[in-house]
């Protein structure tokens, strides 16, 4: 029985075989995005506020988050078109805590946070682009980031963007230890100018795949190597 096991593992470790863990659910960063409303401009300053915070492992650190906005969004940046109403670059949110008291995903942004993020990514956004790069040297466990700018949406001419317009969106964040936590953003209600989102992260960090044979093909294969060992040693 000991060489028939012997056999069969031997026939799965040559072929291949191997089991693909399951992708596993962290609480690895806390994103929020808000659009707050204001008087007489539903996007009156501060705009759009981004807030990111590492809740990975000590040691671990935020490499790089790409935000992709699902279409009709875009970043209105300058004056120009294709932006409606105000617009806002790149500017770094000060000192501001994100997130009512008691609240598990509460975030609090220090001031100068690209300082201490180690923020290496763009300080000028293109006008009109529909997707953000931000790069970090030194976002350690612990740290938050956050920022402004200014989403409009194209069918839209009075820059207003809610929760719907938002839905579809993702946002990709990849860690210093190989993980990439990525999230689709669904949010509830469809009429609101203000909103936010606090979210874990699902790691997708599988190892190499091998090529495995389908089930009846390898039981197949075994048992006629088996059949052809026990044949021999007993003829």
């Amino acid at each position: 029985m000991k060489i028939l096991i012997s056999i069969a593992l031997a026939i799965f470790t040559v072929m291949g075989i191997s089991v693909k863990p399951a992708a596993a659910v962290m609480d690895l960063v806390s994103l929020q995005l808000h659009n707050p409303a204001g008087a007489g401009n539903p996007e009156s300053s501060p705009k759009s506020q981004f807030v990111m915070q590492n809740n990975s492992d000590p040691g671990v650190q935020i490499t790089s988050i790409q935000w992709t906005f699902a279409s009709p969004i875009f970043i209105d940046s300058t004056a120009a078109a294709p932006g409606f109403g105000g617009f806002l670059d790149y500017t770094v949110s000060p000192a501001q805590t994100y997130g009512s008291a008691g609240d598990p995903f509460q975030v609090n942004v220090l001031a100068n946070s690209d300082v201490i993020t180690g923020y290496t990514g763009p300080t000028s956004f293109t006008n009109g682009a529909t997707s953000l790069l931000l790069t970090f040297n030194g976002f350690d466990a612990g740290e938050a980031f956050g920022f402004w700018t200014d989403l409009d949406k194209t069918t839209d001419n009075s820059g207003r963007i809610t929760n719907a317009d938002i839905n579809g969106s993702t946002t990709q964040i990849t860690f210093s230890n190989g993980f990439i936590a990525n999230y689709t953003w669904q949010l509830s209600g469809s009429g609101r100018t203000a909103f936010a989102a606090n979210i874990g992260g699902q790691v997708d960090n599988p190892p190499p795949t091998a090529l495995v044979p389908e089930p009846i093909s390898l039981l197949t294969f075994a048992t006629g190597l088996i059949g052809g060992f026990l044949r021999r040693r007993f003829v």
